[in-house]
């Protein structure tokens, strides 16, 4: 589930169909169904620098897609399974470049030239799944949290200023019961 602000609505990816939540008719509604990927474990990943989701992978799955603000589905394929049993993924706040922390490796996809490479090998023993990982654009790096075995990480994958596009404008879930300030962009507030 990701939110996807150029359409200003949620997308959510399972049972090889995406769908959106569009939040100002509070409906759900089929963007693309037969899509090339397992029923689930999917992941769906919006990059702030490009305006697309990626989406797709699950259950051993290399296949992915990237996603535009036309609805435009273009399929990839990575050199490793993709998905949440696959690795942790983020968009780098400062390149566009989608990471993946894959078992041991850290690994950078570049959208233009469609290409991915090593950048990076984990220091700790354990798979770098077990955790979370966070794009943190004030200071353009990358927070990874461990369940288990290391330290917080923080990695800067690109030198630069990241890029932070906020959202103006409200969000509504739902008929308001509750007005709640959005911790994540000051500018929007969330109706619950």
């Amino acid at each position: 589930l990701e939110y996807f602000p150029e359409l200003h609505c949620l997308v959510y990816v399972m049972h090889k169909t995406a769908s959106k939540y569009d939040i100002a008719t509070n409906s759900w509604s089929t963007i693309r169904s037969g899509l090339a990927i397992p029923t689930y474990h999917n992941i769906c990943v919006y990059n702030p620098v490009h305006r697309v989701l990626m989406l797709g992978g699950g259950n051993g799955s290399r296949t992915f897609y990237i996603v535009d603000s036309n609805l435009t589905f273009d399929q990839r394929t990575a050199p490793f399974d993709v998905g949440i049993n696959g690795g942790l993924i983020c968009a780098d706040p400062v390149s566009g470049d989608y990471l993946m922390l894959n078992r041991d490796s850290l690994w950078a996809y570049d959208l233009t030239p469609d290409s991915w490479k090593g950048a990076a090998r984990n220091p700790y023993y354990g798979d770098w799944f077990d955790g979370v990982i966070v794009p943190i654009s004030t200071y353009g790096v990358i927070a990874i949290i461990s369940t288990y075995t290391w330290p917080l990480l923080l990695y800067k994958h690109a030198e630069g200023t990241a890029v932070d596009r906020p959202v103006a404008g409200s969000i509504r879930l739902a008929p308001a019961l509750k007005v709640s300030p959005n911790p994540f962009n000051p500018v929007t507030t969330i109706v619950l």
